[in-house]
């Protein structure tokens, strides 16, 4: 057989987002160093809007390399060759830096804060490790004190101040949980909360080949009592859905482990399984985090959902994981649809 010759060229880091990587790679880069010092003779605050794929969160980390006092020793290896390498400015190397990604905090109206909240925590601790040899002794200890994200950065500034180190903040995916929080009221004391279990239901799902219910129907005691003993009612053999839909402050753990008990189908999207991960203290893997809920509950499948902006494309991608003797029994099977909610 004919041995498979590599080409020699240099690879296209498409959807890389790590300078330093690309650097040590030998990817190709083009530079955008030069703008640097153009960034030093303007304004202290830059927001850089382009549309996706146009490499914002790449330069955001070449400067983050710039600039970190901890990347002084690697800056030839990463600049050496491009023009801020032949013309670096005074400021290199020479900030503590503080990197945020708000792409990762999911959350709704009323509780998007908890979100950003945890997020910032586990970044200002992070970054009160890596500079614990710049910084006042015990700052992260006083710093896990305050409360929320706002009254931590204040203190974060202050004590960064108290010993002359000067903070570089970047921000990366600044707008994206702000365009994901959904502005909508959700109305109580609405036929919903009045659900009731009549004989004539009973009779109905007790012949049904599959049932499906959410959590935001079992908002009110009445309503879920109701939907309980529906569920109770339909033949073993069936296929029970819980198309778990959390909304707002709707919802419990104890609500969502107690349909989760009679289901045996569970669907939910990107948004919902990080947070059944933190309720019931699952793997952080999204992969891993469904086989621990298909084993924990027997459940014969699970249906994650993947929006359209995550899958990069036009339609949603639902993704079927199957109950087996190991993790998976095959590989998932994916399922292209138009709407995020159907499968």
């Amino acid at each position: 057989m004919e041995k498979y010759i590599a080409p020699d060229r240099k690879r296209i880091p498409y959807g890389m987002m790590n300078f330093a990587v690309i650097r040590r790679d030998d990817c190709y880069y083009v530079d955008k160093t030069r703008f640097i010092p153009m960034i030093e003779e303007a304004d202290k605050f830059f927001f850089f809007i382009r549309p996706r794929r146009f490499g914002k969160s790449l330069t955001v980390n070449m400067l983050q390399h710039y600039y970190d006092i901890l990347a002084k020793d690697k800056f030839d290896a990463l600049f050496g060759d491009l023009y801020i390498g032949k013309h670096p400015t005074r400021d290199r190397n020479s900030y503590l830096v503080l990197y945020l990604n708000f792409s990762g905090i999911v959350g709704e109206l009323h509780n998007y804060r908890k979100g950003l909240d945890a997020h910032c925590q586990t970044m200002f601790d992070y970054f009160c490790d890596i500079y614990a040899d710049y910084l006042p002794k015990g700052i992260k200890e006083e710093l896990d004190k305050k409360e929320g994200a706002v009254e931590q950065f204040e203190y974060l500034f202050t004590e960064c101040n108290k010993t002359n180190q000067r903070i570089y903040l970047f921000i990366d995916e600044y707008d994206h949980f702000t365009n994901a929080v959904p502005q909508y009221e959700i109305v109580e004391n609405v036929a919903w909360d009045a659900i009731e279990c009549s004989p004539a239901t009973m009779k109905l799902v007790g012949d049904a080949d599959a049932v499906c219910w959410g959590s935001l129907a079992q908002r009110s005691e009445k309503s879920r009592a109701a939907i309980l003993r529906l569920i109770d009612a339909v033949p073993d053999t069936s296929l029970k859905v819980f198309d778990i839909n959390i909304r707002q402050h709707f919802y419990s753990t104890d609500l969502i482990v107690e349909s989760l008990q009679k289901a045996n189908v569970l669907k939910l999207n990107e948004d919902e399984l990080p947070l059944l991960i933190s309720l019931l203290s699952l793997s952080t893997d999204f992969v891993e985090a469904i086989a621990e809920l298909i084993a924990r509950f027997s459940l014969k499948y699970v249906i994650f959902t993947q929006g359209a902006v995550r899958s990069g494309g036009a339609e949603a991608v639902s993704i079927v994981y199957r109950l087996s003797t190991g993790l998976f029994g095959s590989s998932p099977i994916r399922i292209f649809s138009f709407c995020s909610a159907s499968v």
